[in-house]
């Protein structure tokens, strides 16, 4: 697993991380009244067990692929 860091969506606010471990791409969906949309999330573990969400665009790889 890759070492990554930054921030998720939490009741109501962004939670920021130091140290989580990316496991690997999801989706996720948004339905409301008046829209449903479909959308790319990570899957992470933070160092305590728990899995957070964020999107792509708020994680940071801490090191290079394994090649």
């Amino acid at each position: 697993m890759r070492k990554c860091k930054g921030k998720y969506y939490k009741d109501g606010k962004f939670v920021e991380f130091s140290l989580g471990y990316f496991h690997q791409w999801g989706c996720d969906y948004e339905d409301g009244e008046t829209n449903f949309g479909n959308f790319t999330m990570a899957i992470v573990e933070l160092p305590d067990g728990t899995i957070v969400q964020p999107l792509p665009k708020d994680i940071r790889f801490l090191d290079p692929p394994e090649r």
